[in-house]
């Protein structure tokens, strides 16, 4: 693969119509990294962060947990007790809905007690109550989040081809990409309407794309997981790119042979609160189809 004169990198504030995002934990089995986000009378609600999955269609599934402050009967089943629940749960980005496809009911020492599998067949939702505030909290889940400019580098000897100076490169330094589940902003374009995409790539495939090695980018596993990220509306003129994670608060961006190292620099690591909503339950308010709850 030939890079392109890294110095019409001045598209990257238009951004991309299809950018990878690449972890190298997700392709290995990972401990989940739960963040809170909503706390009632008897119950909280976190959502594991590494579990955040794109599926086609525009559907972003995620895994969350509620704690119960006291044990729970299992309707059904006098002697049986859950104390918390797992809920797989697809959000669809192009008609602001959702279904939950897996549930698990968990006792005490966070055994499976009752679990309902996935199924296809559920009828989709509007998102609104609790399932708005679920939502939310995944606007805030890398990569879904803002990101800084902070430096770049170049990938090879080739990619310095054609260079004369780097004043756009460094016109770039401190400027901010945003990306959302519905839609993305970088500099003073907006994508209006994204669509993202878990898949893998093998070293083979990122050898054909930078002529590098996974290894040779730190990134251990292979194949590994990536994001494929696309403006539908079409607002970008993008090219390809590729990003990777190098930390949970840094990524790398690859863009016509140069690597953007990516920031973030929020504070706290919070998720952004919805104001005037009235949250039940969320065994109630998700209405999950299991006998009683």
């Amino acid at each position: 693969m030939q890079y392109r004169n890294p110095l019409r990198i001045r598209a990257i504030v238009l951004l991309l119509g299809i950018l990878v995002f690449v972890s190298p934990a997700h392709s290995q089995i990972t401990e989940p990294a739960w963040q809170r986000v909503t706390t009632g009378e008897d119950f909280t609600v976190d959502v594991d962060t590494s579990s955040l999955v794109f599926k086609t269609n525009r559907v972003l599934e995620a895994r969350f947990r509620t704690e119960f402050s006291k044990s729970e009967t299992l309707p059904g089943s006098p002697g049986v007790k859950y104390k918390s629940r797992l809920d797989t749960i697809q959000f669809s980005t192009a008609d602001y809905s959702y279904r939950i496809s897996q549930i698990n009911l968990l006792d005490s020492k966070s055994k499976v007690v009752h679990s309902e599998p996935a199924s296809d067949t559920k009828e989709w939702k509007p998102i609104k109550g609790s399932a708005h505030r679920w939502f939310a909290a995944l606007e805030g889940v890398s990569p879904l989040n803002a990101w800084t400019v902070n430096s770049y580098r170049f990938v090879g000897p080739d990619s310095r081809n054609g260079i004369a100076d780097s004043d756009e490169l460094t016109k770039l330094l401190g400027s901010r990409i945003l990306f959302a589940p519905r839609y993305a902003h970088a500099g003073d374009k907006l994508c209006r309407s994204v669509s993202y995409e878990s898949r893998k790539l093998t070293d083979k495939d990122l050898e054909e794309l930078l002529g590098a090695s996974i290894e040779g980018l730190g990134v251990t596993a292979n194949p590994i997981d990536v994001v494929a990220i696309k403006c539908e509306t079409k607002e970008w003129q993008p090219e390809q790119s590729l990003l990777i994670r190098v930390s949970p608060v840094k990524m790398l961006m690859l863009w016509d042979g140069v690597f953007l190292e990516l920031l973030d620099k929020r504070p706290k690591r919070l998720p952004i609160p919805i104001p005037n909503v009235s949250y039940d339950s969320p065994t109630r308010s998700l209405e999950v189809q299991v006998p009683g709850i």
